[in-house]
């Protein structure tokens, strides 16, 4: 008891508030990432992990937010051991919080939301390819033969899964294409193969973007720590460049005339249209969101009518983007008195 009086008598006061503001920044670090990899572990809800990574680099120094990250993810390796990353959820938040660092850094750097989007998604893609080439590179045969050999160990699983057995021996209609995609593993590994460009590179920027309309919706939070001199505004006058139409054509022409060009043609022009009508989709989507602010459609109303039309009609909002290139729909619902703050928008 002495001691411990004693030690709080020597102990300077600035230097105690100094103790307990670190402690509980440490422990809001922890808690931020501790959410993202939450969310990496919800299917869906993947998409918007990065922005909880981001989070923690905006409200503290990158150093400090690296370190918890860094332990939050050798705790998850020592409690689940190497499934932690192998299964899909360790592997998901590496991802993510890079993807959030990334963000992090270009905002301080101050580049705009459409820079940051495309520069990230960009170097996410660019370093997957050069992983996945090396791995390619490192085994013994093709990227088909090493898919096909975790679709058969995965098929195996199944069946020695109860509840799945089970499920297969009552019939119906979904057990039926169950067993049919059980029995041919081939045409699941080239189906993989195939799709598993655009799911991955569509993915990357699709929760870029999500993270980084997540991160500003809620700057408040940081703009304390950070300058940074763009908003919602700028983020939802997403225009891709006029250079990308021709990339469009050229997918198409490859889809079109596929049977004639080569064996995956078709493939590799599909993969095309589908990261590309994701990045469409952004621009579509900002023509939708303006159209609500511009209006003074607010509150529930508005998030409820967004909701609807990204569910129910997300092809439309795609061909939305692909038309505003040409029609710049702003114009037609903006009054020339509140056309400033659009046309000022620039991207660096």
């Amino acid at each position: 008891m002495t001691r411990e009086v004693h030690i709080q008598q020597n102990t300077n006061p600035e230097e105690s508030k100094l103790i307990n503001s670190l402690r509980v920044q440490v422990a809001k670090l922890f808690a931020t990432t501790l959410f993202g990899l939450v969310l990496c572990s919800f299917g869906p809800f993947a998409i918007f992990a990065p922005a909880a990574f981001c989070f923690a680099h905006l409200n503290s120094d990158h150093a400090k937010a690296l370190g918890t990250q860094a332990v939050a993810f050798l705790i998850g390796y020592i409690a689940f051991g190497a499934s932690f990353f192998v299964d899909g959820t360790g592997l998901i938040g590496v991802i993510a919080a890079i993807i959030g660092g990334l963000i992090s850094l270009f905002i301080r750097k101050k580049f705009s939301p459409q820079f940051v989007v495309l520069n990230v998604g960009s170097l996410i893609v660019g370093a997957g390819v050069i992983i996945l080439g090396v791995y390619v590179l490192s085994i013994n045969g093709s990227l088909y033969d090493a898919v096909l050999i975790h679709t058969n160990n995965f098929i195996e699983q199944l069946k020695n899964n109860k509840e799945l057995s089970q499920a297969l021996n009552l019939g119906g209609e979904q057990a039926i294409v169950l067993k049919s995609l059980i029995s041919s593993p081939e045409k699941i590994a080239t189906e993989i193969v195939s799709w598993a460009p655009a799911v991955f590179i569509s993915g990357v920027f699709l929760s870029t973007w999500a993270s980084l309309y997540y991160v500003l919706r809620n700057s408040f939070s940081w703009r304390k720590n950070v300058e940074y001199p763009y908003g919602l505004v700028h983020f939802t006058f997403f225009k891709l460049p006029f250079s990308y139409v021709y990339a469009v054509i050229l997918a198409i022409s490859l889809v079109l005339l596929g049977d004639y060009i080569g064996k995956y043609a078709s493939v590799v022009g599909m993969n095309i249209l589908y990261v590309l009508g994701t990045l469409y989709f952004f621009q579509g989507f900002g023509v939708c969101y303006d159209f609500f602010v511009i209006k003074k459609i607010r509150g529930f109303f508005r998030s409820f009518s967004l909701m609807i039309i990204l569910v129910f009609a997300w092809r439309a909002v795609v061909f939305l983007g692909l038309l505003d290139v040409w029609f710049n729909f702003r114009n037609y619902f903006l009054k020339k008195n509140e056309g400033d703050k659009y046309e000022s928008c620039t991207f660096g």
